[in-house]
């Protein structure tokens, strides 16, 4: 069973990520949520895009790292890696 799964589903993974990445850059760019602004419309926004996208990866990374660290060693200690 743990070898028939990837065999015969893989496809309808990659095409549901793929509607995923449609429906996001859809709302991005095309809805009216593309320009949505957080706070006030007279206010300035408190980071540019740059820092915003910057603290935003970070976080992403971190969430990684996190998760890395502890995943890797108790795989290892499992024997799972080989």
């Amino acid at each position: 069973a743990f070898e028939w799964i990837p065999e015969v589903w893989t496809w309808f993974y990659i095409v549901s990520q793929d509607i995923w990445i449609t429906v996001l850059i859809y709302l991005m760019v095309v809805s009216k949520y593309g320009n949505l602004k957080l706070g006030k419309d007279d206010e300035p926004p408190d980071y540019s895009f740059v820092t915003l996208f910057s603290m935003l990866f970070s976080a992403g990374v971190a969430v990684g790292l996190f998760y890395y660290s502890v995943a890797e060693p108790v795989w290892h200690y499992k024997g799972w890696g080989g």
